[in-house]
């Protein structure tokens, strides 16, 4: 029984979440000032992958918003592609993915 278990708890566990990597240019942000928001930053790119349709986003209490929204921002601003790693596209907010890294190409 504790095997099962064990591997029941392996199997469930984040290590054998597939990161997946959606690149384009940035189509829209969207940003709140307060802190009863679900998303801090919401961003879409010019072609949504199928998986996450609505785009992106990144919860209001994230640790290092401020920093992955300049990347963003910068990425609009500038007409550059930018990368959005999101782990597990099953667990959603509505049709939008949650930010697990974002990179510029």
């Amino acid at each position: 029984m504790k095997k099962l278990l064990l591997i029941l708890a392996l199997l469930s566990a984040d290590s054998f979440a597939t990161a997946k990597n959606f690149c384009d240019e940035v189509k829209r942000i969207r940003v709140w000032a307060n802190g009863s928001d679900t998303y801090g930053v919401w961003a879409e790119l010019k072609n949504n992958p199928s998986q996450c349709p609505g785009g992106f986003y990144l919860n209001h209490n994230a640790t290092n918003k401020q920093f992955i929204y300049s990347l963003i921002l910068a990425a609009k601003a500038s007409n550059q592609r930018i990368c959005f790693q999101v782990y597990d596209v099953n667990s959603k907010i509505g049709n939008r993915c949650r930010i697990h890294y974002t990179m510029h190409e």
